[in-house]
């Protein structure tokens, strides 16, 4: 794992449930940056060190972990639900963008909802034990 928590990583144990939107917010993490002032490669590995965080707790239940910016809190979110949902818990439109694409919106402090066409930018990876 690359040190971008470096004592910040705690044991990360994953809800599940039938109820998809109690499993996103049960595995949700929240992380607040100045996003101005970070660079893609930070992006790049903070992604890498979650999707970590959450791939050392998956279980028998395959994940799909995704990741999306808050844009009004300013925050970056991260959580993951049972790949059995067959989709996120969202209700609004999705780019779902490459890590590389993921990283530039960040970069940039785009989420894609204030933008045309509106759609909430997301980046998502299936994890398997």
């Amino acid at each position: 794992m690359n040190k971008v928590f470096d004592g910040i990583v705690l044991p990360l144990k994953i809800v599940t449930s039938s109820d998809i939107n109690e499993e996103a917010n049960g595995n949700m993490l929240s992380f607040k940056f100045d996003l101005f002032e970070r660079k893609e490669e930070f992006f790049s590995l903070f992604l890498d060190d979650c999707t970590d965080l959450y791939r050392n707790a998956v279980n028998d239940e395959p994940l799909t972990v995704y990741c999306w910016l808050d844009e009004l809190a300013g925050h970056i979110r991260f959580s993951a639900v049972s790949q059995s949902h067959e989709k996120l818990p969202f209700r609004a439109d999705l780019n779902n963008l490459s890590l590389e694409q993921f990283c530039e919106s960040l970069v940039i402090g785009c989420s894609g909802v204030y933008s045309k066409p509106g759609n909430l930018n997301v980046w998502q990876m299936y994890l398997q034990q």
